[in-house]
């Protein structure tokens, strides 16, 4: 049980912690030593199964949310979606996007000027 964790974070060779304070069950108590440290991944939220995109790719205006689907081969649409669980590189899309839908991660007027290997991104 986590009993209490520190509001400031640590951030060491480019690894951002946080100090926690834990509360053991009983069957735990045999293993853990004085001035043991651990590292955890907690997880708050698990989902299989889902459609999901790059986090830079899904932009806001008026409390909603958007991205831009490539429709055609130069066309772009604006598109309203609905997202759900997210982390530092990807989001959840709920509804507004289907499978194999690509979306532009970039403008098409970047990618007019760059090469194939410049900042155009799609996403499927």
């Amino acid at each position: 049980k986590i009993i209490k964790i520190s509001p400031l974070s640590k951030n060491i060779a480019g690894i951002i912690s946080y100090e926690i304070e834990l509360e053991p069950d009983e069957s735990a108590r045999d293993y853990l030593k004085h001035g043991l440290s651990a590292s955890l991944n907690i997880t708050i939220a698990d989902t299989v199964n889902v459609l999901y995109i790059p986090v830079q790719s899904v932009y806001e205006e008026d409390g909603k949310s958007f991205v831009d689907l490539l429709v055609g081969e130069m066309e772009v649409k604006k598109t309203e979606i609905t997202t759900g669980n997210y982390n530092y590189d990807y989001v959840e899309i709920k509804s507004g996007l289907s499978e194999g839908d690509i979306v532009i991660l970039s403008s098409l007027e970047a990618a007019e000027d760059e090469s194939s290997e410049g900042p155009f991104q799609m996403m499927r």
